[in-house]
């Protein structure tokens, strides 16, 4: 209560100044004509409430045909791990429920139910107006088992690609998960429409598997085989993707690139490759590669009457490797007769030394020339024994024509 006078006017019991008066709004004198002086002079009483909540959420969903649109038929997708962070660190998580949903919100706000489920991510203190956060999607802890046989992991469908109402928003940064950054507005500015599209993409890989002479050989020293022969490499290519995959090319490090029967193979289809060449001495290994670009293609997404632009899925070049080893064996010559590889050949009559016939077998315990190397080289047999014993019979030959010698009579 303010007076015109007494302890409680401005300049103190004697003022009667109503200039000094501080709080006065209206002029006149208490009883008088004009409006009493104090009436209603410091205007109404106003409430003093907390900011209203800030509520973030809501939907993730299986984007079957991956226009990266929430279609009316598309199945929800329950269990996937949603969390809130600010500042680079987790403040709240969500578990998608049955109907595909997730909330984040105060933990005290006044709407939350009774017993909040796992659907809800609760935030201490509040999720403040004004302020950036990052909401991420782990769909490793998805329940799929209403989604049916899938061919593959689930991957982020594509992002923004129609109203924010029924699109898909996070992306994903490098090798992390997807992700969505966004900024709150002010209080009780809610936003349910931070919505997750999940696909199976189709899988483009393709493997070969190179043999030589048809022995797989992808370690040396792989098959023996002689110079000059043929050697047959073959070559089985499967495309082990979902995706048709086109412009295959099959190369090979050392023949250059071999023709194949195909140039496109559909899913989980296979075609054996072919070619020849003379066998080489010494280890040879040989690469194979196989390459091809996956049939991607694009798809398209009606949004009310307007068709929008087509959305392409991008597959990168696919390719494969895989060895082959052999040791090619070099001709060996003794005599007369040629020896290649570890091939036995018939006993053939040659001369050594004198005139003397010799039967010499293929094999023989002796230290022989290589016509190709011209390096030693020593070959070993069960059939050693011909020239063994025809070296003794020369020994006793000389060793008797010396005793004879001796005793002959002096003639002199």
């Amino acid at each position: 209560f303010l007076g015109d006078s007494g302890n409680d006017a401005p300049l103190g019991g004697d003022s009667t100044d109503l200039k000094n008066r501080a709080f006065s709004l209206y002029e006149g004198t208490l009883g008088g004509d004009l409006p009493f002086g104090k009436s209603n002079g410091l205007g109404d009483l106003e409430a003093l409430c907390e900011l209203a909540p800030i509520e973030l959420g809501n939907y993730v969903w299986f984007d079957a045909n991956q226009n990266g649109i929430q279609d009316p038929t598309e199945l929800v997708i329950p269990g996937v791990t949603v969390r809130l962070v600010k500042g680079g660190s987790v403040i709240a998580t969500a578990i998608t429920n049955a109907a595909g949903k997730y909330y984040f919100a105060a933990a005290d706000a006044p709407n939350l139910p009774g017993a909040p489920g796992a659907e809800f991510g609760l935030v201490t203190g509040g999720i403040t107006p004004d302020t950036g956060y990052v909401i991420t999607f782990d769909a490793s802890t998805a329940d799929i088992s209403g989604l049916g046989p899938l061919t593959g992991p689930l991957t982020i469908t594509g992002a923004n690609l129609g109203p924010s109402t029924i699109d898909s928003d996070p992306v994903v940064a490098g090798t992390g998960l997807p992700q969505v950054s966004i900024t709150t507005g002010g209080p009780g500015a809610n936003n349910h429409t931070i919505d997750a599209g999940f696909t199976v993409r189709p899988t483009a890989s393709i493997t070969i598997v190179k043999s030589v002479n048809n022995d797989d050989a992808n370690t040396a020293p792989g098959p023996t085989v002689d110079e000059g022969s043929t050697v047959t490499f073959t070559y089985v290519v499967t495309n082990t993707g979902t995706l048709s995959i086109g412009s295959l090319v099959l190369t090979d490090d050392k023949l250059g690139t071999i023709t194949c029967p195909k140039v496109l193979l559909a899913s989980n289809e296979a075609m054996t490759c072919t070619t020849t060449t003379a066998a080489k001495v010494g280890l040879q290994t040989n690469i194979g590669t196989i390459s091809g670009v996956p049939l991607c293609g694009t798809t398209t997404t009606t949004i009310g009457d307007g068709e929008q632009p087509p959305v392409v899925i991008v597959c990168e070049p696919v390719s494969a490797k895989d060895p082959a080893n052999y040791t090619g064996t070099g001709a060996v010559v003794l005599g007369t007769t040629t020896i290649r590889g570890t091939t036995t050949l018939a006993p053939t009559t040659t001369v050594v030394g004198s005139s003397v016939p010799t039967t010499v077998p293929t094999r023989v315990r002796a230290v022989i020339q290589n016509r190709a190397t011209g390096r030693g080289l020593a070959v070993t047999g069960q059939e050693s024994r011909g020239i063994t014993i025809f070296g003794a019979g020369m020994v006793l030959l000389g060793l008797g024509l010396l005793v004879a010698k001796r005793r002959q009579p002096n003639l002199d």
